[in-house]
């Protein structure tokens, strides 16, 4: 049951970053900014992929009986995606801007699912 409950959250914090992150891309390449566009379509996909990997590995370190190997792996992820970020922003030059409101979604995304979360433990008890 509480397995189920976390794949619901983990679904509704993906499905708001991807939602926030269309409505913000269309909109920004409607209004002519096609660079600040293809930040905002970077940022949103990088959150969607860390919220979702951490989710897979913080579940997976929970379960496991080999702690030490998950969590390096944790931290190994989270440098992968640093080092993705930076590449993107100072190599690419995806614009920082754009990549910062996509991003933001992340932040959207977890109040959502923490408000779901608050509703769906009130509804049980």
């Amino acid at each position: 049951m509480i397995n189920l409950k976390a794949r619901r959250i983990v679904a509704l914090t993906t499905a708001v970053i991807v939602a926030l992150g269309l409505v913000s891309f269309f909109i920004s390449y409607a209004l002519g900014r096609v660079e600040m566009a293809a930040g905002i379509a970077a940022g949103a996909g990088i959150a969607a992929f860390e919220f979702d990997s951490t989710a897979l590995l913080v579940a997976t370190l929970l379960k496991s009986g080999s702690k030490v190997w998950w969590g390096a792996l944790l931290g190994c992820k989270s440098l992968l995606v640093f080092g993705l970020v930076a590449v993107l922003i100072l190599v690419l030059k995806t614009s920082g801007i754009g990549f910062m409101i996509g991003f933001s979604g992340l932040v959207l995304g977890m109040v959502v699912a923490g408000i779901y979360s608050i509703r769906g433990s009130k509804e049980a008890g």
